[in-house]
């Protein structure tokens, strides 16, 4: 039982992670429709 929770746990972390990585990408591209190599970190 506490081994469940823990995989559930751990799916809704990479859940968030995949997520969030998702959102920041798509925050790029809305915040730089152009990208150039210099602009980028």
């Amino acid at each position: 039982m506490e081994g469940l929770s823990k995989a559930g746990s751990l799916v809704k972390f990479s859940t968030n992670l995949l997520s969030s990585k998702i959102f920041r990408h798509y925050n790029e591209l809305i915040e730089y429709p152009f990208p150039s190599n210099s602009s980028k970190h």
